[in-house]
C-alpha cells in the first residue's frame, strides 16, 4: 500500500499516557493540554504510553500540486499515522467501543485530545467480519477499512457540533436548488449520507454525500457521489485533504467537488475549503502515471469569532449535477458568509 506523498505541517511533540497493555498512542498533544483521562481505559487494561516522535522539517505547502493520482489511494495521511491512537489485537467489539467513547468524551471536554482517530490493527478475522457487518451501527464515527490488512481507521466525531455540520451543508444545497426547481421529490438528486464506497486499497465513509439524478432501485449499483463533505478538527486538516484526494482518485474522477470543514467544537472557529479539479502543472513531458488534472483546494474561507474572512465560495453547478446549466434559473451554488456562520455555529 502506497503512502500519500505529502507530509504533516508541524513538528511533533511527545504526549504520554499511563502504562498498560496493548493500546498505544503516537499522539502529539501540546504540553499544556490535560492528559487523556484513562479511568475507563484502565478498566479495560488497554492503555500504553506513547512514543516520542522526532520533529519533521522541510515540509511542502498543503496546496502544492499532486504529482501522482495513485499517491492518495491509500486513504491515510502520514500525520494521522503519527498522531492516531493505536489499538493492536483488540479482543472484542466492546473494547473498541469503550475507547471510542473515551476519545469522544475527551474531544468534547474543555481540554480536547489532540487526535480524533483510532487506528485498530491486527484484528482477528472473525472480529473483523463482525466489525464490518456492524460498522454502520456505530454512532458518531466514520470508518476507513483496509480489507487486505484487517485494519480499521475510526474517525470519532466531536459530538453534535461536528455531526450537524454535514447535515447543514446538505440542507444548504437543497435550499439553493429550490428556486432552480431542482428537487429531491422530482428525483433530480438524492443524498447518500455516510454511505460507504470501496476504493482500490480501502473503503471509506464520507460525512455527507450528494448524487445527481434519481436514487438507484434496490439491487442496482450505487454510483460515486458528485460532491462529498468531510468534517474534522483543525488537527485533522491533513487527513481531510488526503480524504479529498482519495475521493477524486478512487472514483475515477467522478467525485469532482469535496468540501472540507475543520472546526473547533469549543470556539466554533472553522476553515472551509472547496476542492475541485485543476490542471496538473507538474505533469511534465513524461505523462505516464501523471493525470492531466488533480484535485486541489481552489477556494477557502475562515470563520473566526463569528466573522468570516474571505470571499463567498462558489461550487460549480455542472460539477455537482454532472450536466451543463440548462436555463436562466440554474446557477453555480454560492456559499455566503452568513451561510457559513449558520452551518458552523
Amino acid at each position: 500500500m502506497e503512502n500519500p506523498s505529502f507530509a504533516p505541517d508541524r513538528a511533533s511533540q511527545p504526549f504520554h499516557l499511563s502504562d498498560s497493555s496493548n493500546f498505544t498512542t503516537d499522539s502529539t498533544m501540546p504540553a499544556d493540554h490535560a492528559e487523556l483521562s484513562t479511568r475507563r481505559l484502565r478498566s479495560h487494561d488497554v492503555v500504553r504510553g506513547s512514543k516520542e516522535i522526532p520533529p519533521v522539517s522541510g515540509l511542502p505547502d498543503s496546496s502544492s500540486p499532486v504529482l501522482q493520482d495513485s499517491s492518495f489511494e491509500s486513504g491515510i495521511d502520514p500525520t494521522t499515522e503519527r498522531t492516531a491512537y493505536i489499538l493492536r489485537k483488540p479482543s472484542s467489539r466492546g473494547e473498541i467501543k469503550a475507547i471510542i467513547e473515551e476519545i469522544h468524551d475527551q474531544l468534547t471536554s474543555a481540554s480536547p485530545s489532540h487526535s480524533q482517530y483510532l487506528w485498530v490493527q491486527y484484528i482477528k478475522s472473525d472480529l473483523f467480519a463482525e466489525l464490518n457487518d456492524e460498522k454502520l451501527a456505530l454512532k458518531g464515527v466514520r470508518t476507513t477499512v483496509f480489507y487486505e490488512k484487517n485494519e480499521i481507521l475510526y474517525k470519532v466525531m466531536a459530538g453534535p457540533f461536528h455531526e450537524k455540520i454535514p447535515r447543514g451543508m446538505v440542507s444548504w444545497i437543497e435550499h439553493v436548488f429550490h428556486p432552480m426547481h431542482i428537487e429531491y421529490w422530482n428525483e433530480d438528486f438524492w443524498s447518500g449520507g455516510t454511505g460507504e464506497k470501496d476504493g482500490r486499497f480501502c473503503s471509506k465513509q464520507p460525512d455527507a454525500s450528494f448524487y445527481p439524478g434519481p436514487d438507484p432501485l434496490p439491487g442496482q449499483p450505487i454510483p460515486w457521489p458528485s460532491l462529498v463533505v468531510e468534517v474534522g478538527m483543525s488537527e485533522s486538516a491533513r487527513q481531510l485533504q488526503a480524504d479529498a484526494r482519495w475521493w477524486y482518485s478512487n472514483s475515477g474522477h467522478q467525485t469532482k467537488v469535496v468540501v472540507l470543514i475543520d472546526a473547533d467544537p469549543i470556539t466554533h472557529n472553522a476553515n472551509v475549503e472547496i476542492w475541485t479539479p485543476v490542471l496538473n502543472q507538474h505533469r511534465g513531458a513524461d505523462t505516464r502515471d501523471r493525470p492531466t488534472h488533480v484535485l486541489e483546494c481552489t477556494q477557502r474561507a475562515h470563520l473566526r469569532n463569528g466573522v468570516v474572512q474571505g470571499a463567498d465560495l462558489r461550487i460549480p453547478f455542472q460539477a455537482v449535477m454532472r450536466r451543463p446549466i440548462a436555463n436562466p434559473l440554474e446557477t453555480d451554488l454560492i456559499l455566503t458568509a452568513a451561510q457559513i456562520r449558520r452551518i458552523c455555529r
